[in-house]
């Protein structure tokens, strides 16, 4: 039995251009249906029974489910982070003798290797804490690396592909000294976009079974939002999964906030990042005045509705899109936001920058966002990045 390789994110994410229709579903990287069949019978997420992340009732009969994981072997290599997240609900219904032959032993086998992958993971990041707790410098884990051990447990974990830590500036030059000592400094593809200003990532020059580390020094490209760092470590905590000091994670807040740069920044909202976003909601509910406010303060907002109302239409959560309707975000923006969100990319347009993708980024950066001009400088810095080679290729 082996576990995930790694350069599973490279032979995962090439493979989702693909759309894949199931009884009229969309199955592709951006699928409501699964995030909601996920969420309404997944119990791998510990906390209140918030109504925010609750469907006030499913869309999807029976049949239908059963078909969506009849399908899963073919969307697998698109969805398979949420693998053992499916195998959960499927047995949360009862409905393991009902699917097709070979479907639960399938699901059954993705989800132990994917949890052995996860393991190897956890053993990898905690030689890296023990290392940089040496030298005094501190972490936050982010994405996928803080909620595991946290927001889902080792047994139903939502895996990735990678390890995701930020460190202080101060900090940013030893760490890069520490990491490139014993790994490769990988290049980026698009030269001076990315470069020292955002993150860098490092690959083990020896270790097959290790997986890359992304290096952060900011939560998203410094440009497109006013993110304040100093309160994000301000309001920092250690990590419950590690008894380690210098092992922080973000309040479900900052998190909350977090993801929704990114899937804004993108343009694409991924299942896994709705999952994620509504197991954060259902952890620590938090008030949505207060957390509206704080990325307000952010220019961070449009982004953070962007992310709800997506959530809230993959679950048809009435309380949620009620609260959206009335909050404080102009009718043009959200208009925008509407019809551009309404448009079809796949991961492969994401990855390799294809016009119909830029054009999409293009919108939301310069209609929806709050930092248009910024924004826009941003797809400048890609053109110009288009004629440069990298200078670690």
């Amino acid at each position: 039995m082996s576990s995930l390789s790694p350069n599973q994110r490279q032979n995962t994410t090439t493979h989702t251009s693909e759309h894949i229709g199931v009884c009229g579903f969309d199955v592709s990287s951006t699928s409501p249906c699964l995030a909601e069949l996920v969420l309404e019978h997944s119990v791998s997420a510990e906390g209140s029974d918030c109504s925010t992340v609750r469907s006030t009732g499913s869309s999807i009969a029976p049949p239908n489910e059963l078909a969506l994981y009849n399908a899963s072997p073919t969307f697998s290599h698109i969805q398979w982070r949420i693998l053992p997240l499916l195998l959960d609900a499927l047995k949360q219904q009862g409905l393991a003798e009902q699917v097709a032959p070979g479907v639960h032993a399938f699901l059954t086998k993705k989800a132990l290797e994917g949890s052995i992958h996860e393991m190897l993971k956890t053993k990898q990041l905690n030689a890296l804490l023990e290392i940089l707790s040496e030298h005094q410098i501190p972490v936050i884990l982010l994405k996928g690396t803080a909620f595991s051990n946290w927001l889902y447990n080792e047994k139903v974990p939502r895996l990735s592909s990678d390890l995701d830590i930020l460190v202080r500036s101060c900090d940013w030059d030893k760490t890069v000294a520490i990491l490139s000592s014993t790994m490769t400094r990988e290049a980026k593809p698009v030269a001076g976009v990315f470069d020292d200003l955002y993150e860098i990532s490092f690959k083990s020059k020896s270790d097959t079974l290790s997986v890359e580390i992304d290096l952060h020094q900011h939560l998203t490209h410094p440009s497109l939002f006013d993110i304040d760092l100093d309160g994000v470590w301000a309001r920092s905590i250690m990590h419950p999964a590690y008894q380690n000091e210098y092992a922080r994670m973000m309040t479900v807040s900052d998190a909350l906030i977090h993801q929704a740069l990114h899937s804004f920044k993108d343009a694409e909202y991924k299942t896994y990042n709705l999952i994620d976003t509504a197991f954060l909601l259902r952890k620590e509910p938090p008030e949505l005045d207060a957390l509206f406010a704080l990325a307000k303060s952010q220019r961070a907002d449009v982004a953070l509705y962007g992310l709800l109302i997506k959530l809230a239409d993959a679950t048809h959560d009435e309380v949620l899109t009620t609260y959206l309707a009335d909050c404080n975000i102009s009718r043009w923006r959200k208009f925008a936001f509407k019809h551009l969100s309404s448009k079809q990319v796949s991961s492969h347009d994401v990855l390799n920058k294809t016009l119909r993708y830029r054009l999409l980024q293009f919108g939301f950066h310069a209609f929806v966002s709050t930092k248009p001009w910024s924004m826009l400088k941003l797809q400048l810095l890609y053109l110009k990045g288009l004629f440069r080679r990298s200078k670690y290729n």
